[in-house]
């Protein structure tokens, strides 16, 4: 329901009221003035963190980077010619390598409201980096980003006599 708004509703545009939201969903108003809330804040967090990102959002500067770019946009026709899925990919990608996010990644939802897109062009990008290896997926407790493990040590521990 909150995606269904979310897909409605343009950032510059008012809130519609819990009453409304009750009657077009038949839902009682309780669950209406929840669902509100809910919208009003995701709503609030994509203006901040659309603002973090275009501040943040410079030129990628590695070759593997530019490397998947240029590989990325070479499989957006097989979508179609206007697919922004390697978009939302390639700008998790660098977020991701930077270190900006860290730990669980964000809802589907909350990146779709982020980056202005549908669920299922989240669902294409995020399936994009779990086969990169940059995602772990785990159903029912959201998508992770894996810390790397550090290299086993070769160095041995000097032993008492």
């Amino acid at each position: 329901m909150a995606a269904d708004l979310l897909s409605q509703v343009t950032p510059l545009q008012d809130l519609p009221t819990p009453q409304e939201i009750a009657r077009r969903y038949q839902i009682p108003l309780p669950t209406a003035q929840f669902v509100r809330r809910t919208l009003s804040t995701l709503l609030r967090q994509a203006r901040h963190i659309d603002a973090e990102v275009n501040a943040g959002a410079a030129v990628e500067s590695t070759d593997d980077a530019n490397t998947q770019v240029q590989q990325d946009e070479a499989a957006a026709p097989a979508y179609g010619a206007n697919a922004k899925w390697p978009h939302v990919a390639r700008n998790l990608r660098h977020r991701i390598l930077t270190g900006q996010l860290r730990g669980r990644l964000p809802t589907q939802v909350e990146l779709a409201v982020e980056y202005q897109v549908s669920i299922g062009t989240v669902r294409a990008a995020t399936r994009q980096l779990a086969g990169e290896g940059l995602l772990q997926v785990q159903r029912r407790h959201g998508t992770w980003i894996p810390t790397p493990q550090p290299a086993a040590s070769t160095t041995q521990l000097p032993q008492d006599s």
